[in-house]
C-alpha cells in the first residue's frame, strides 16, 4: 500500500468512507497507553539526571538516573514498535482468533485448498509460479569412467505460470450485526463472525478450484460401467496412486449403486472416515450449489491427483474491516480477500474431467 497513507487510512481510501480495521480503536490505545509510559519514563529521566548532575558522586542518584534510562529506552522502543505496526497494518494479521471460549462452530462444505494444503501467499504481488513437470519420468546416465555425461535442457522439465490481474478473484462478503447484539458478548459474536465468514470465503475458494477444473479440458461421459476404464485409459502411474474422486451430491447418487454381483460400489472406509469407490478412489463430496450440475442435467465428476495439480495463491487478505451504519443501527462485518486459483498442470495425465 502507498506508505504516504497509514494503513487504516488506505483501507478507508479504497473500501470507502467509514471502513476500518476492526481492532483500530483497540490497537490505536494500546499505541496511546505506551506514548504515555514512554512519556513518563522521559520525565522521570530528566528529573533523575537534573539531581544527579547536583550531586554527581552520590551512587544512588546514579542508579536511579541509569534505571530512568533503561526504561526510557525500553518504553520508547515498545511505543515506536507499536506505532509502526499500527501504520504498516502489521497489527492487524493476527486479529481473528484461533479459538473462542462459548462458540460452537459448525463445520461447513470440504476446503479443497485446505484439505490438499495448497494454499499459498504471494505477499500481496501477482503469482509467478515455475512448476516441475508432472509426470516427468527421465533419468540420468549411467556413465563409465571417462565418459561424456548427457546433458537436458531445464525448459523441458518445468513451467512457468505467469498470472496477470485479471486471474485475480477479490472474494469478499459482508456480515450486517445489529448494535445491541455486539453490547454484551463483543469477543464472542466477533468470533462467530470470523468463523461463519471464513466458512463462507473457504466455499467460495472452493467453487473457484472447481471451475478452474472443469473450464480446463472438455468433459467426457463416464458410467460406473466405463469408469475404471476411462481412468486407467489416462491417468499415469504417479497420478493413479494419489487419484481422488471430486463430484457433488448429485454425481454420488449416481457412483453409488450396486455392481453386477449386488456389491456397493461405494463403501464407507471407517478407517480412513471417508466414501472409497471401487475399493480404490476416495470420494469428495460437495453440495450441488457448490458444484453445480451440467446444463444437460450431468453431474461432474472429477479424478486426479489434486495434491499436485491444485494450487490456491492467497494475493492478499485484509484484516476484519467494519463500517458502522448509524441509520440501521448495525455494524457492517467485512471479510475481503484476493486469490488466484492455479492448476499446475492440465495434463490428461494427471486428472480427468468427466460427466455422469
Amino acid at each position: 500500500m502507498n506508505q504516504l497513507y497509514s494503513y487504516a487510512e488506505n483501507i478507508e481510501r479504497e473500501f470507502g468512507r467509514g471502513v476500518k480495521p476492526r481492532n483500530l480503536s483497540f490497537a490505536e490505545k494500546e499505541v496511546a497507553e505506551k506514548k504515555d509510559k514512554m512519556d513518563k519514563w522521559h520525565e522521570r529521566l530528566a528529573r533523575d539526571t537534573v539531581k544527579y548532575k547536583a550531586d554527581p558522586k552520590n551512587e544512588r542518584l546514579q542508579a536511579e538516573m541509569n534505571e530512568a534510562n533503561d526504561g526510557f529506552i525500553k518504553a520508547k522502543t515498545e511505543y515506536e514498535d507499536a506505532e509502526k505496526a499500527l501504520y504498516s497494518g502489521d497489527v492487524f494479521g493476527a486479529s481473528t482468533a484461533d479459538k473462542t471460549i462459548g462458540l460452537i462452530p459448525c463445520e461447513g462444505e470440504i476446503n479443497l485448498a485446505d484439505l490438499y494444503n495448497v494454499r499459498f501467499e504471494t505477499d500481496n504481488k501477482t503469482a509467478r509460479v515455475v512448476i516441475e513437470n508432472y509426470n516427468d519420468t527421465a533419468f540420468v546416465s549411467v556413465v563409465a569412467e571417462g565418459e561424456a555425461i548427457s546433458e537436458k535442457d531445464i525448459k523441458n522439465h518445468v513451467s512457468v505460470i505467469k498470472t496477470d490481474r485479471e486471474n485475480i478473484k477479490k472474494i469478499a462478503g459482508i456480515l450486517n450485526v445489529p448494535e445491541v447484539m455486539l453490547e454484551n458478548e463483543k469477543d464472542l459474536l466477533n468470533g462467530a463472525i470470523d468463523s461463519v465468514q471464513a466458512k463462507h470465503s473457504g466455499n467460495t475458494e472452493t467453487m473457484l478450484l472447481c471451475k478452474a477444473i472443469q473450464a480446463s479440458k472438455e468433459a467426457i461421459t463416464v458410467s460406473v460401467d466405463s469408469f475404471s476404464a476411462t481412468v486407467n485409459g489416462s491417468l499415469c502411474a504417479k497420478a493413479k496412486r494419489g487419484a481422488e474422486i471430486i463430484t457433488n451430491e448429485s454425481g454420488f447418487a449416481k457412483l453409488d449403486v450396486l455392481d453386477s454381483n449386488g456389491n456397493p460400489m461405494i463403501k464407507k472406509n471407517f478407517d480412513l472416515g471417508e466414501f472409497v469407490f471401487m475399493d480404490k478412489y476416495i470420494v469428495r463430496i460437495l453440495s450441488d450449489d457448490t458444484l453445480t450440475n451440467n446444463e444437460d442435467g450431468s453431474a461432474p465428476v472429477f479424478v486426479g491427483d489434486w495434491k499436485n495439480v491444485l494450487r490456491l495463491a492467497v494475493v492478499n487478505k485484509y484484516p476484519p474491516l467494519i463500517k458502522h451504519d448509524l441509520y440501521n443501527c448495525v455494524i457492517e462485518n467485512r471479510a475481503i480477500k484476493t486469490i488466484i486459483p492455479i492448476l499446475t498442470t492440465t495434463s490428461d495425465e494427471a486428472f480427468i474431467v468427466g460427466s455422469i
